[in-house]
């Protein structure tokens, strides 16, 4: 079933996105938390330079992201630091023409896509499995406004609940709630996450009054 227009917007430098893909005929997309695990360090390898991450969340057979493209002088450097032997004719073309002739959306649509398929590849060859894993193409929605933001935070991390996964959202081990409280290094923006929250305090207690579906339902994007 083809994907509705407005979830494949074009990639803009230093916009708010809301990410989401997942697999082929609701199939797993993780068999044991080594998966999840590789499926993160890869995200990191392929994303890290494009993007900023500030909330994500993984499913048994989707994900979500919300993350910030970065602007193109950043995503032009990270191209230029990287080795030469990992650089895709795309990426060569980039430091060969002007700036204003590159074309953005391509190169960070092309950079997702990348991670799906290095996931895909290790994926099959542990599982035995031929195919494509992942529903194309993927969903990306532009975030409107500050409120949509935390609402968007709220509804990511909810995501165990909505899904009736692990009802105690606050404690499922695989959203970065838990990393966004925590100390310990990462590579999401908590600093400015909980700011957006007004603190800490208020951050836990805008996920704690918020329980129900009634809002979270209008951040749906799940079905096609």
């Amino acid at each position: 079933m083809p994907v509705d227009k407005k979830y494949v917007q074009d990639f803009e430098p230093q916009v708010f996105y809301h990410i989401y893909n997942r697999t082929n005929n609701v199939e797993p997309l993780f068999k044991n938390d080594a998966n999840r695990l590789y499926f993160l360090k890869k995200y990191a390898m392929y994303l890290s330079g494009y993007v900023k991450t500030y909330a994500y969340c993984l499913m048994d057979n989707h994900f979500h992201l919300l993350v910030r493209i970065e602007e193109e002088a950043t995503i032009i450097n990270t191209i230029k630091n990287t080795p030469e032997e990992k650089r895709l004719a795309m990426h060569q073309k980039v430091l060969e023409q002007p700036e204003k002739d590159v074309d953005l959306p391509s190169i960070v649509n092309k950079q997702f896509n990348r991670w799906f398929t290095a996931y895909a590849m290790a994926f099959n060859k542990q599982q035995q499995r031929k195919g494509n894993l992942f529903h194309r193409p993927f969903k990306r929605l532009k975030v409107r406004d500050d409120v949509h933001l935390m609402q968007l935070v709220y509804y990511i991390h909810a995501n165990p609940s909505l899904h009736k996964v692990h009802l105690d959202f606050m404690n499922y081990r695989w959203s970065s709630y838990q990393s966004l409280l925590s100390n310990k290094a990462t590579l999401l923006q908590r600093k400015a996450v909980i700011n957006w929250f007004g603190g800490r305090a208020a951050f836990i207690k805008y996920h704690q009054i918020l329980h129900g579906l009634d809002n979270i339902k209008p951040f749906v994007i799940e079905s096609d």
